[in-house]
C-alpha cells in the first residue's frame, strides 16, 4: 500500500512540474496509481499466490477514483444558513449559574419537514427564550430554554422527524454545582412513574435520561420531554415506544 501511495505522489509531483492544469495532473497520477496497483502481486509473494492485488492499495486507488468521479460528476449544493434572530447563549455556558425565567435547556434535530424556518421559529418562540435554529431547509439543530420541553417536542413532532432530543435541568445543575443550594440530598431515579415535580424539587431528585425508541437517536427524559400521554409522538415513528437503561 505504501509503495502505491509513494509512486502516486511522486508522479503527481512530476506532473505538477510539467503542467499547471491540476485536473490533468491528478488524472495522470491516477493512471500511475493504477499501474502501481497492478504490480503489487509481483512485489509480494503471498499476493501472487492468491492471485489478488494489495487490498489497502486497492482501497487507496478507489479513494482517488472517487475524487475524480466527484470532480467530473458531483456538485456542491448551496445550503441555506440560518442566523439566530434573537439573543443566543454563550457556547461555553455549563449552566453553573442560576437559570432565569426558564429552567430546561432543550435541544433536538429536526429533519423531513416542509415548512419554512420562520414558521418553526414562530411556533417555538412563545415557549421560551435563547432560541437558536442552525442548519437549513433539510435539517435544523434547535436550541431553546423553556419550562415546557414536552410542548417543544410536541410542536417538532408535528412538523417532521425528531432525533437527538436532549433536556438539561439547569436549575438542578446549578444546585449540584453549589451544594449549599441543593435542598436535603439528591438522588437519581429511573422509572415510568410520575411523582409530583414539587416533591422531586423538595428532595433535589435528578431524573435520569431514558433511552427510548420514540424517535431515532433520541434520548427522552421521563415526565419532562415525554408525558403519560405521548401517543401523538409515538404515532410519528415506525417503532413501538420502549425504554432501556439510562446512558452512563
Amino acid at each position: 500500500m505504501l509503495t502505491v501511495i509513494r509512486e502516486w505522489a511522486e508522479n503527481l509531483v512530476q506532473q505538477s512540474q510539467q503542467t499547471t492544469d491540476f485536473l490533468h495532473a491528478l488524472s495522470e497520477s491516477l493512471s500511475a496509481a493504477h499501474r502501481s496497483l497492478k504490480e503489487t502481486p509481483s512485489k509480494l509473494k503471498v499476493l501472487a499466490e492468491a492471485g489478488v492485488v494489495d487490498a489497502g492499495a486497492s482501497g487507496f486507488v478507489h479513494f482517488l477514483e472517487g475524487i475524480m468521479d466527484y470532480i467530473h460528476k458531483g456538485s456542491l449544493r448551496v445550503r441555506e444558513t440560518i442566523l439566530p434572530a434573537i439573543e443566543s447563549t454563550d457556547s461555553s455556558d455549563t449552566h453553573s449559574t442560576a437559570p432565569g425565567e426558564y429552567r430546561y435547556c432543550t435541544e433536538a434535530i429536526l429533519s423531513g419537514f416542509s415548512c419554512s424556518t420562520n414558521m418553526v421559529k414562530g411556533l417555538l418562540s412563545p415557549l421560551g427564550d435563547s432560541l437558536i435554529l442552525a442548519g437549513g431547509s433539510e435539517m435544523l439543530h434547535i436550541h431553546i430554554h423553556t419550562n415546557d420541553p414536552e410542548k417543544v417536542f410536541g410542536e417538532l413532532f408535528r412538523l417532521g422527524d425528531v432525533s437527538r432530543g436532549k433536556v438539561d435541568d439547569m436549575l438542578r445543575q446549578y444546585q449540584m454545582s453549589n451544594e449549599d443550594k441543593l435542598p436535603h440530598r439528591h438522588c437519581h431515579r429511573q422509572c415510568f412513574g410520575y411523582p409530583p415535580p414539587e416533591i422531586l424539587d423538595a428532595i433535589g431528585s435528578c431524573r435520569s435520561p431514558l433511552a427510548s425508541t420514540l424517535a431515532r437517536e433520541a434520548i427522552w427524559i421521563n415526565s419532562i420531554s415525554v408525558q403519560p400521554d405521548f401517543t401523538a409522538c409515538s404515532g410519528k415513528t415506525p417503532s413501538i415506544p420502549s425504554a432501556a437503561s439510562p446512558h452512563r
